[in-house]
């Protein structure tokens, strides 16, 4: 039980006394793990969606696509430090200078006491192995106060935890991982929005104005072979594609 300076008590010994913790990360706290592909495969499949979404008329967005989210972090996950190891192997003694911490100071008190109900609430009976959820609470907390840093074999912050929850602190090879699969997806996006204007451009050409050259013969189809055969050539416009698909279309059906 611990009394802090405004009289206020808390039983710590559920959290302190624990020789073991396994500690419960948000989701943007990314920990080492085993490929699900090859990373040529990973590469496809972020082209894969990025031409879906051009297709669609939109480009990623965190909030709706959360198979690309997934896709992403598991990819950078394959470089990034075990932080789930690393995190739980260091609890024990952080929580004991929390204990330290929260008889001293009111706002680790208050931590302490929202972190103490937050478990009570979830899991009445705790034991060694039991998942341990920190509160991310900076609405009641107010400013920040460091509680912990979280360390690599090299001596480089991870991790971070404060009253009002963890802050991760990407490694140069998952941001490396990162910035390579955005690109990919941007380039794969880019490429795929010209491709489907190009596309929407020819079909109105086709479906209106080209129509009177073949009065008599139903309009083929425009199909994405159609106009791949077609790739405007330095210093040609979509018009011109069009006045080239339009001589193509007329011979054809002579």
């Amino acid at each position: 039980m611990v009394v802090n300076k405004a009289g206020m008590s808390v039983d710590l010994s559920q959290f302190v006394n624990r020789t073991r913790y396994n500690v419960k990360l948000p989701s943007f706290m990314l920990s080492k793990s085993e490929p699900l592909m090859s990373d040529e495969e990973y590469k496809e499949k972020a082209i894969e969606m990025a031409r879906q979404h051009a297709r669609e008329g939109r480009i990623y967005s965190p909030d709706i696509d959360s198979d690309f989210n997934t896709l992403r972090s598991s990819y950078i996950s394959v470089a990034s430090p075990d932080r789930q190891g690393i995190i739980n192997k260091a609890m024990p003694k952080v929580m004991s200078d929390l204990k330290k911490k929260a008889e001293e100071s009111d706002m680790f008190q208050r931590f302490m006491e929202i972190l103490f109900k937050l478990e009570t609430n979830r899991t009445p009976h705790m034991g060694a192995e039991q998942v341990l959820e920190m509160p991310h609470t900076p609405e009641n907390m107010g400013q920040a106060l460091h509680i912990a840093d979280f360390k690599d074999g090299q001596g480089n912050v991870i991790a971070q935890l404060t009253t009002n929850g963890w802050i991760a602190f990407p490694t140069d090879a998952e941001t490396a991982r990162r910035k390579e699969l955005q690109a990919i997806y941007n380039d794969a996006w880019r490429a795929a929005k010209s491709e489907y204007a190009l596309e929407r451009s020819l079909e109105a050409d086709f479906s209106g104005g080209l129509s009177w050259l073949m009065p008599n013969k139903p309009m083929p189809n425009i199909t994405k072979t159609d106009i791949s055969a077609i790739q405007p050539q330095q210093g040609q416009s979509t018009k011109t594609i069009a006045n080239l698909y339009e001589a193509n279309l007329h011979e054809a059906n002579q």
